[in-house]
This record gives structure tokens, C-alpha cells and sequence, in this order.
């Protein structure tokens, strides 16, 4: 039974030292990767144009020349209201529609792209309605005129070569501009465009003594009866004679002359009835002007410089002005019957 026994011991470490070898060579081994096998892809030249950006006037066409690409080229404008683009071969076509800015892009077939940015202006050159302005400043006053930018590139600045003789500012439409002529002189008013064009205007200033010029005064005498002028403005209103706070005392003769309006008014007066014929030509010391509009007050009773320049039958034509702050002057026609 022993022998028994230590047979059956031997058969079962046998046994048991066979399992674990068959285990060991059954054990799971990592494989070694495959080498991964790209394909090669096909080389295309860079694409290039001959100009990544340009300027071009509005309703011109400018042809650029694809230097370099795959071929098979294709284009498309980011904004096509302002130009457009056309690709035959390797040449580009670019067209102006509107002032503006956009890009052009350019593509081939190797999915390559190039972008070129286009500025469409409108025009080479600044034009202006003229070319000189005289000022006539009456008595020193400021005197206004403006003038109009026909042709350029918005936005446009102004500046002045003198500005203590006139100066210059764009008006609210982009294209008028105003001048101020402030003493007497000469100035040169320049325009500058967005592409730094410019065009210039040259003012001669003119002082004078006297608040009219002669085609003015004889302006005036061609006016109708009824007729009232504050600094270049009509005023429509009736003229009254007199009975106007006890200062106008009734009488053309006395230089009562009032144009009454709801808000306005203007009279000529005279506290010291110095009995003015006023069928006559010439000066009419003594008088004072009051005139109020929208509800204020610009004059009040100043003493005017007033002077009949034309005598018809009943009717006169007189002139007016005082110097305040600012010069008022003007014209008024009437019937010394009225």
C-alpha cells in the first residue's frame, strides 16, 4: 500500500507540473504593430497672384495674372455689389461696381486659396463748382458764401491757409462747404479727399464802409411797395402809421414806420419830431431802429444810420443799419400815404 500511495503521489506532481507547463505555453503574446503605409499625395505648386491688393476706380476693369496654383481656378467676391471677378486660364478679371472695400478670393484645384483685397473709389481727381470767391465783408462784418465738391472721394476735410482771413467746414451733405470771410485779405481753402487728392479755392476778402454795394442798392429800388428787408430776409407783415407805445407819434413826416407781425416787429422812430420831409433824397439823422423776431429782441431803439435813396410819386425806398454785437441792415419800402 505504501508503494501504493507514494506511486499515486508521484503521479499526481506529474500531473500537476504538466498543467502548469501547458499553461506557460498557451500564455496570450502582444503582436507587433503593422507599420501603417500612407499613401502619397500629389504636390501642387503654391498659388500666387501677381497682387494680393489693389485700387480700382469704379465701372474700370483691372486684369491680374495667376503666377503660380494646381489650376482649374475658381473666384468669388465676398461683396459683389461692389465688384465683381471673372478667371479664364491662369488670368483674373476684376470689375468696380461701387465705392467701396471688399475681397476677392481666388482658388485651384489643389484647395489652395488666395485672398486679395479691392478698394473701389470713384474718382482721380477733386473737382469744384469754382475756382475763386470774392467776399464783400460790409463794414467789417463776417461775410458767408459756400461752394460744392462735384467730383471726388468721400469723406472729404477742409482746411485754411489763413484762417483769421476765412475759414472753411463740410456741411452736413458731405459735399458743400461753407466760407467765412472774418477780416480783409486773401486765404486758400483746401479740399482733401479720402485718397489725399486735394483741390484748392481762393477767397479775396473786400472791407467796406458801407453795409450795401452798389448792386444791392440798386436791387432795392427795383422792390416793390410793401416791401421790408432785415439783413437779406423778407418780413411779411402790415405797416403801421403811428400809436405805437406813445414812441411813434403818428406821422411818416416824424420817420414813424412800423412792419407788425404776432411775433415780430420793426419800426423806425423818432422821440424828438424833427419833422422829416421824407419826399426827399439823402441821410435822415435821428432815427432808431427797433427790431424784434421769434419773440426776442435783437435791436432795441438804436440809433440807425438811415438814408432815402429813391423817391416815386408817394412812394420811398429807404435804407437802414445799425452795428451791435452783429450788423442789421436793410430796406424798406412804403407810401407815404399809407
Amino acid at each position: 500500500m505504501k508503494n501504493n500511495y507514494l506511486t499515486y503521489a508521484v503521479l499526481s506532481l506529474a500531473l500537476m507540473l504538466g498543467v502548469t507547463a501547458c499553461s506557460d505555453d498557451d500564455a496570450l503574446v502582444k503582436p507587433e504593430p503593422s507599420p501603417i503605409v500612407v499613401p502619397e499625395l500629389p504636390e501642387f505648386p503654391e498659388l500666387n497672384v501677381e497682387s494680393e491688393s489693389f485700387d480700382l476706380k469704379k465701372e474700370t476693369s483691372k486684369s491680374l495674372q495667376i503666377t503660380s496654383g494646381a489650376g482649374e481656378y475658381r473666384v468669388n467676391v465676398l461683396d459683389p455689389s461692389i465688384a465683381s471677378a471673372t478667371v479664364e486660364g491662369d488670368m483674373l478679371t476684376v470689375t468696380g461696381l461701387a465705392v467701396g472695400k471688399t475681397e476677392v478670393v481666388v482658388s485651384d484645384k489643389g484647395g489652395s486659396y488666395e485672398s486679395l483685397k479691392i478698394n473701389v473709389y470713384n474718382s482721380d481727381v477733386v473737382t469744384l463748382d469754382t475756382e475763386h470767391i470774392d467776399l464783400t465783408l460790409k463794414m467789417g462784418a463776417p461775410a458767408t458764401t459756400t461752394f460744392r465738391i462735384t467730383d471726388g472721394n468721400p469723406a472729404y476735410r477742409v482746411s485754411s491757409s489763413a484762417p483769421e482771413i476765412a475759414t472753411a467746414e463740410i456741411g452736413e451733405d458731405g459735399a458743400t462747404v461753407t466760407v467765412t470771410g472774418l477780416s480783409g485779405g486773401e486765404a486758400t481753402i483746401t479740399v482733401t479727399d479720402s485718397r489725399n487728392l486735394t483741390a484748392a479755392v481762393t477767397v479775396s476778402n473786400t472791407v467796406t464802409t458801407s453795409p450795401f454795394t452798389d448792386e444791392e442798392l440798386e436791387e432795392f429800388k427795383s422792390l416793390p411797395l410793401h416791401t421790408y428787408l432785415v439783413n437779406g430776409e423778407k418780413i411779411k407783415g402790415q405797416l403801421d402809421m403811428g400809436g405805437y407805445d406813445d414812441i411813434m407819434y403818428g406821422y411818416y413826416v416824424y420817420g414813424a414806420y412800423s412792419v407788425n407781425m404776432t411775433t415780430d416787429y420793426l419800426y423806425l422812430t423818432s422821440k424828438t419830431k424833427p419833422g422829416y420831409d421824407m419826399n426827399t433824397l439823402g441821410k435822415k439823422p435821428g432815427l432808431k431802429l427797433a427790431y424784434r423776431k421769434d419773440k426776442q429782441v435783437l435791436v432795441d431803439e438804436v440809433e440807425a444810420e438811415v438814408e432815402v435813396i429813391k423817391v416815386d410819386g408817394s412812394t420811398v425806398w429807404m435804407t437802414f443799419y445799425v452795428q451791435t454785437d452783429i450788423l442789421y441792415s436793410g430796406c424798406l419800402v412804403v407810401g407815404l400815404t399809407d
